[in-house]
């Protein structure tokens, strides 16, 4: 249980991450015209 509960986390610490890649890219796109 301990083990899947560490998997969850990591998994929603990657997703969190690229999700503010993305944000960020987009802002950076919207500013850039």
């Amino acid at each position: 249980m301990k083990e899947r509960l560490y998997q969850t986390g990591v998994l929603l610490l990657l997703l969190h991450f690229f999700l503010r890649l993305i944000l960020w890219n987009s802002v950076m796109m919207l500013k850039g015209t």
